[in-house]
């Protein structure tokens, strides 16, 4: 499963060799940039207000059978309750940064 990742073209070339490799790609767009950038197959679209993210992400990652999260940032808000709501579930969470240097 993929989250938000960085503005362009990265994480649909990221999905292209993961699929390449033989696994199946879903990934959770937020807005506009993410549409443009990533239109691939299995998208689906979070569009309601973070007091419904919970149940969209945990029923997500429950019936699609999800043992991998690749976001970018885990501070982010969205994020930040994916990343509990997997962990909690056994799914492996990997995060990629941007170089920043953030304590913890």
């Amino acid at each position: 499963m993929l989250l938000q990742g960085p503005v362009g073209p990265f994480f649909n070339r990221f999905a292209a060799e993961l699929e390449g490799a033989g696994h199946t790609v879903h990934k959770i767009n937020f807005n506009g940039g993410d549409d443009l950038f990533y239109s691939r197959e299995n998208t689906y679209r979070f569009t309601g207000r973070f007091a419904e993210w919970r149940d969209f992400i945990g029923e997500k990652l429950s019936t699609l059978n999800i043992s991998r999260i690749y976001l970018l940032g885990d501070c982010r808000q969205y994020h930040e309750a994916a990343r509990k709501i997997a962990q909690s579930m056994g799914i492996r969470v990997f995060v990629f940064e941007e170089g920043y240097l953030r304590p913890n």
